[in-house]
């Protein structure tokens, strides 16, 4: 057979198949022959649109810039490389950065960089494909090499751009255009020791958690392995009347390329509509489409099997498939069992909500139980509410914690209560209290979005108590048993004290205590200390080492992509979760 007639033949087998597949309502396509040979593609690629083409645009964006960081006291330095200093004064001209509005005090941007209380850093971040405008993301933060910046916590970068790249201090001028933009409180790892010389260091890194923001769509392309512009034409045809949308989802540019915007409804799940576009089979005809739900079910029970990736096989098919996905919810095979129920779960079964729920409080169920709880946060059914209420007193902290943020995706504020604690110029987090009946546990987010959970309404300090947080940051005194907590703060600025103030015993009003901000009650007496999130974090942290807060202490892990991505050195310790 012509090359040109074999690729029209498959191209139209895999478009009636692509254009049934997440409809799930339609007719079966017709059979076709791959071009290429099944057996030499992993089980979860074979016969799938992935088989064909692959997502170009390029894996991860790095954005790049530079900033300043404000509110270091004396901690910060003077040094900046002369062509830096003159591409940040022009950008703060530019930006009014010196006017009294924008929390620098109305310093001219000369004043700013000469101030110890300033430190001009390097700035970089990652950005998943596909991703649309608005996106946040993790922005680190370095003091610039060899100047005499000693710490980066508690300050805060200002607004700045980032590029997509940075070819140096002398290529300031030659940036690409902006990508981003950055700005926010610093989070530096709590767990370092300032009087810990071998530490230092790592006070001159940090992070602005969320802190970073898209300012355009990062579009994807599908390249075909081989050119035909009416295989091209045909398939943006077909991906389009599978996600409809108000304008185009899938657009042919040339023989080999197909350029895809991310539907409306999928903004807030980029990534899947991706994953459901390369997973959706191609190979059709009568019968074909049960026996690959078959094969993929056989598949699944593999020692080695991408589980995860053959399950979204079956959920690219469709609604089609659940006669045979209902026949796993309840086999003896864990993996099957769970990825066969998932699916349907997310394909509007209800019936596989019982089977995610059991997984979700099999504690031996392992890595498959944290991911049932988090399903659980995605499938908006309140009849899922009764497990997620128990697993709040799970005796594996990372369950509760999913069960809690699953609770707060659902929207469901039975067992929570939300405050929403400090200001603009320190930095806005959430404090959720969870009413859980056993064990106290304080949790700390450290990515995407800064989040306290504090696990134990009644959690308190016990009194008397004398705490002094590292370099005298805060203090707090109790010397009776029923008297409230007196707090007070250095000031970096001045070095002096903050007027002391009362404040109640338990772990909510001392956060609010601590991150609120400064009040002046009258001339001398202030409310609120104003800390950061980060310094916050760093208190609670001290406060549950020292057993001053009798309390579990957990730091959020940060996800397995980041680790792998940043490329320089991290901070943290031997016995904690990286930063």
């Amino acid at each position: 057979m012509p090359r040109l007639v074999l690729a029209a033949c498959l191209l139209g087998g895999m478009l009636i198949l692509m254009a049934t597949g997440c409809a799930g309502s339609k007719p079966a396509p017709t059979a076709i022959e791959p071009a290429l040979d099944e057996s030499k593609f992993p089980p979860h690629v074979a016969g799938t649109v992935a088989q064909y083409a692959m997502l170009v645009g390029g894996g991860d964006l790095t954005l790049r810039g530079y900033g300043i960081v404000v509110g270091l006291g004396a901690n910060g330095s003077r040094e900046c490389p002369p062509a830096l200093r003159g591409y940040l004064t022009q950008y703060m001209l530019k930006q009014k950065v010196f006017s009294p509005s924008s929390g620098t005090g109305g310093l001219s941007p000369a004043a700013l960089l000469d101030s110890l209380d300033t430190a001009v850093v390097e700035l970089w971040g990652r950005v998943p494909p596909g991703a649309p405008a608005g996106t946040t993301f993790d922005v680190y933060v370095r003091a610039m090499p060899q100047t005499q910046t000693t710490s980066l916590d508690g300050g805060y970068l200002l607004p700045h751009d980032m590029q997509m790249s940075v070819e140096g201090l002398s290529g300031t001028e030659r940036q690409s255009r902006v990508l981003g933009k950055a700005g926010g409180p610093v989070f530096v790892n709590p767990f370092v020791d300032p009087s810990n010389a071998a530490e230092a260091p790592k006070l001159r890194e940090g992070r602005i958690i969320g802190g970073g923001k898209l300012l355009e769509d990062r579009r994807v392309q599908l390249q075909l392995h081989q050119a035909d512009y009416a295989r091209c034409d045909a398939m943006a045809r077909q991906i389009n009347a599978v996600f409809p949308a108000s304008r185009p989802v899938a657009i042919a540019k040339n023989s080999s390329t197909v350029e895809l915007d991310i539907p409306r409804r999928y903004r807030g799940d980029y990534e899947r509509f991706l994953s459901l576009v390369m997973h959706l089979p191609v190979k059709g005809g009568p019968g074909a489409w049960e026996a690959k739900a078959r094969q993929v079910a056989q598949q699944m029970q593999e020692p080695l099997a991408e589980h995860d990736e053959l399950a979204l096989i079956w959920e690219a098919m469709g609604r089609n498939n659940l006669p045979i996905l209902r026949t796993f919810y309840r086999c003896d095979n864990p993996a099957l069992a769970y990825y066969s129920a998932r699916t349907g779960l997310r394909l509007g079964d209800a019936e596989a909500l019982r089977a995610v729920c059991e997984t979700a409080r099999n504690a031996q169920a392992g890595p498959l139980q944290l991911q049932a709880v988090r399903e659980l946060g995605r499938c908006r059914l309140h009849a899922c509410l009764p497990t997620l209420y128990d697993l709040l007193d799970d005796s594996n902290d990372l369950v509760r914690v999913a069960a809690c943020e699953a609770l707060i995706d659902q929207g469901d504020r039975g067992r929570l209560r939300r405050l929403e604690i400090g200001d603009a110029k320190s930095g806005l987090f959430e404090l959720d209290v969870v009413d859980a009946r056993s064990r106290f546990m304080i949790y700390a987010s450290q990515s995407q979005q800064p989040r306290l959970l504090v696990f134990g309404k009644s959690l308190s300090l016990p009194r008397p108590l004398f705490f002094n947080a590292p370099g005298d940051l805060v203090t707090i005194d109790a010397q009776h048993s029923d008297s409230s907590l007196t707090v007070y703060r250095k000031i970096l600025s001045t070095g002096r004290c903050s007027s002391p103030f009362q404040v109640p015993p338990d772990v909510p009003s001392l956060v609010e205590a601590l991150a609120g901000p400064v009040e002046y009650v009258s001339r001398d007496r202030t409310m609120g200390l104003g800390l950061t999130y980060g310094q916050v974090v760093s208190v609670l942290y001290r406060l549950c080492q020292s057993g001053d807060l009798r309390a579990k202490f957990v730091l959020q892990p940060l996800p397995e992509m980041q680790r792998i991505y940043l490329d320089e050195t991290t901070v943290g310790r031997p016995d904690t979760p990286e930063m």
